[in-house]
């Protein structure tokens, strides 16, 4: 589940906002969650084994900020599809009891942002870190639009920044524009001009201004890019800077042939219905599968299989049904799935005694990789893919 980089989005709120404005956009977020199949990790009981699993995320009351004893609050830590989490993301009716009028531009974290050394206090203390890890996993987009539309509604008082590209901001904001009724706009991290003009209104000096320009604009570093930083910043603080840390990053004309290698193989792949691990959970009867994938796929499956060879599933095949299914739910300590998914599978167990083979191999096997999370996945959840590996084996 974890990756050696850590993709987040950061939303930061200026302590400047007050209770009304932000129970508007905190309604408007409810809208998007109603549509958007967001998840939330949540604890249920099956034959007295509590089983972490996924649900719907909802509004819910947790615990309120100091007296008080509730808040409205909803959270996600990823989505009902692709079953993919990282971390949760808060969104409480109620900001923290903090409020002062007197910050104003949450970007003021910017500042606090601007080193990989960490935050600087003076300056993170203006505003709410509203942040979350995400790994750019399907939940990342749906998070991204609520962002975009939380700095729409308030402006300067928040700020979208983060391991974001371009182009998923402008999918994100799509997204968001086919739910809301007014329109969302693109973060101002996006546009050159209006970017500018919230850090130069910062009490900061130019090279820092410089830093947090450079650092968190969100577009193609070309030229024209070039062309503006040396219009807007002063010759002493552009040149050195401009040197070491903007020039290495400008385009490349090589990429362009990595890009048409990259695209021969694409095509050569796509020949195929399957060609990646990623696409097993959404395997669909007839579809074709890559030759090299396929035989890996069924080498692991032959593999898996052999756990049914095991003493303890020629053990758990004398107990009850409702005994396997507490096998099940108590020694799977890998797979986050749906609470609906659980008591399909229970279910199964119960009415079909020898859909226990099916299920107990993947409670045996330690996925070590993404791929073996999307294999187990798409044996334990798709029907068509089981039928698919138990007739190939078989044959």
């Amino acid at each position: 589940m974890f990756l050696d980089f850590d993709f987040k989005i950061n939303l930061d709120v200026s302590k400047a906002v007050t209770k009304e404005e932000w129970a508007d956009v905190y309604n408007e977020s409810l809208k998007l969650i109603e549509v958007f199949p967001l998840a939330e990790l949540e604890e249920k009981t099956f034959y007295s084994v509590k089983t972490p699993c996924l649900t719907r995320t909802k509004e819910r009351e947790v615990d309120g900020w100091e007296q008080k004893k509730t808040r409205l609050c909803w959270s996600a830590c990823g989505d009902m599809v692709n079953l993919r989490c990282a971390d949760t993301f808060h969104f409480s009716k109620e900001l923290r009891p903090d409020y002062d009028p007197s910050v104003g531009d949450a970007a003021w974290a910017l500042l606090s942002r601007r080193n990989e050394c960490g935050l600087d206090e003076q300056y993170a203390e203006k505003t709410f870190d509203m942040g979350v890890i995400t790994q750019k996993y399907r939940y990342h987009w749906y998070l991204l639009s609520v962002a975009c539309m939380v700095e729409d509604r308030l402006k300067e008082k928040a700020v979208v920044t983060g391991d974001i590209e371009l182009s998923e901001i402008k999918e994100a904001v799509k997204m968001a524009n086919s739910i809301l009724k007014v329109p969302v706009s693109l973060p101002s991290c996006c546009d050159m001009n209006r970017f500018y003009e919230r850090v130069l209104r910062l009490d900061a000096t130019e090279l820092e201004k410089l830093q947090v320009f450079n650092r968190f604009y969100i577009g193609n570093i070309t030229s024209e890019y070039l062309n503006f930083v040396r219009q807007k910043f002063p010759d002493e603080t552009c040149s050195k800077y401009i040197q070491d840390e903007i020039r290495p990053h400008l385009f490349n004309p090589k990429d362009h042939e990595c890009e048409e290698i990259k695209s021969s193989a694409k095509s050569d792949r796509e020949k195929y219905d399957i060609y990646s691990y990623g696409q097993l959970p959404c395997y669909e009867k007839g579809d074709t599968i890559e030759p090299k994938l396929l035989k890996n796929i069924m080498d692991n499956f032959a593999f898996m299989r052999s756990a049914l060879k095991e003493n303890h599933f020629e053990e758990y095949m004398q107990l009850s049904a409702s005994a396997r299914c507490r096998c099940i739910a108590y020694q799977n300590k890998s797979q986050l799935i749906r609470d609906t998914d659980w008591e399909r599978i229970f279910n199964d167990i119960k009415t079909n005694k020898q859909s226990f083979e099916r299920y107990y191999p993947a409670i045996r096997i330690s996925p070590s990789c993404g791929a073996v999370i999307n294999f187990l996945e798409a044996v334990v959840l798709n029907d068509d893919f089981y039928a698919f590996l138990c007739d190939s084996i078989q044959d």
